[in-house]
C-alpha cells in the first residue's frame, strides 16, 4: 500500500532512512497525511483500545491488593479530575483500567513499568510546559521545580537539541524555573556551541 502527503510517499518499507526523525514527524503529519492519520488510524485505534479493554473487569480499591496500584487508582482519580475533554475520556478511562488490572496481576509487566518509572527519575525527565492546555483543569503549578529538579542529563538533552524544539523546551524551563535560569541554558547552550563541555 502506498500513501502519499505532499511530497512524502510510503511504501510497504522506511524509505526515510535519509531523514532524520523530527524531519519525519514533521512531514508525516502535514497536509491531507495529518487528517487521515487522524480520521482513519488514531480513531479506529482509539475505539479498539475502548472496545477490547472492556473486556477486562473492573478493577477496584477493594479488589486490588498492592500499595503501588492504589497509587495509580489515586493518579487516575486526580487525572480525571482535570481533564476536560468528553472525547477522550472513554480512552483515557480505558488506558488506566488497562494499566491497573495488568500492574495488579501480571509480575511480568508490573516489573517493567516499575523499571520505567525508574528510569524516567534517573535520567532527568523534563518537566511539562506551564503555559495552560486545552481541556485541562488542573489549579496553579507552583513549586514544580522541586519536584523535578534538571539534572546533568537533562541539560545535555537540551543543549543537544534540534530546533524548534531546544527553543520550546529553554521557554518551557525558563517558565517552570523563573528568569534565574535563562543564563544558565544560554551559557550552557553557548559552551556547547563552542566544543566547551
Amino acid at each position: 500500500m502506498t500513501l502519499t502527503a505532499n511530497s512524502l510517499s510510503f511504501t510497504g518499507k522506511n524509505n526515510m532512512s535519509s531523514r532524520r526523525p523530527s524531519q519525519y514527524r514533521e512531514n508525516l503529519l502535514v497536509g491531507n497525511m495529518r487528517q487521515y492519520i487522524i480520521h482513519k488510524v488514531k480513531k479506529p485505534l482509539m475505539k479498539a483500545i475502548i472496545t477490547l479493554v472492556k473486556r477486562y473487569p473492573n478493577p477496584t480499591r477493594e479488589n486490588c491488593s498492592y500499595p503501588n496500584t492504589h497509587i495509580l487508582f489515586d493518579i487516575w482519580d486526580k487525572f480525571s479530575e482535570y481533564e476536560d475533554n468528553s472525547g477522550r475520556k472513554a480512552l483515557f478511562d480505558a488506558a488506566f483500567k488497562f494499566l491497573i488490572v495488568e500492574y495488579e496481576h501480571d509480575p511480568y509487566y508490573r516489573y517493567r513499568f516499575d523499571w520505567m518509572l525508574e528510569e524516567i527519575v534517573k535520567r532527568g525527565w523534563l518537566p511539562r510546559p506551564t503555559q495552560p492546555m486545552s481541556h485541562w483543569k488542573e489549579p496553579g503549578r507552583a513549586g514544580i521545580s522541586e519536584v523535578f529538579p534538571l539534572t546533568p542529563e537533562a541539560w545535555a538533552r537540551v543543549v543537544h537539541t534540534e530546533e524548534p524544539y531546544r527553543s520550546m523546551l529553554l521557554r518551557d524551563i525558563i517558565c517552570v524555573r523563573g528568569r534565574n535560569e535563562e543564563e544558565r541554558i544560554r551559557y550552557a547552550t553557548s559552551q556547547e556551541k563552542k566544543g566547551k563541555r
